[in-house]
């Protein structure tokens, strides 16, 4: 095989997991993986390392352990941080797995849903 043959080859095989990578990383965008989890919105650790979390509706916020309580990531998690504090809402979005091991539940959300109350 040539050299320009080697080339060409690699090239492809480049392109190829260049297309297909962010395929494997996006979350599904079926509307039956969609989830719809209601709960108070709290901000827990110290900047750099602070985390958007839910407490799911019907667990006490002060008591809740963490294995009951969502880790939110995405573009969303900022939003909330700043304007949901503390209050009840309801996130829709798709279930991950968590980038911390604290956490066993994580959300990416799509859309929130903030209570009228």
């Amino acid at each position: 095989m040539s050299m320009r043959a080697v080339h060409y080859t690699i090239t492809a095989c480049l392109l190829v997991l260049a297309w297909s990578a962010p395929g494997l990383t996006m979350g599904s965008k079926n509307p039956a993986d969609m989830i719809s989890v209601t709960g108070v919105i709290r901000v827990k650790g110290n900047a750099p390392f602070t985390r958007v979390v839910l407490i799911p509706q019907g667990e006490d916020p002060d008591r809740v352990t963490k294995d009951k309580v969502y880790l939110v990531t995405g573009d969303l998690a900022t939003e909330l941080m700043q304007r949901d504090q503390n209050r009840t809402v309801t996130l829709l979005g798709t279930l991950c797995t968590s980038p911390s091991p604290e956490y066993q539940k994580c959300i990416t959300p799509t859309g929130i849903q903030r209570s009228t109350r």
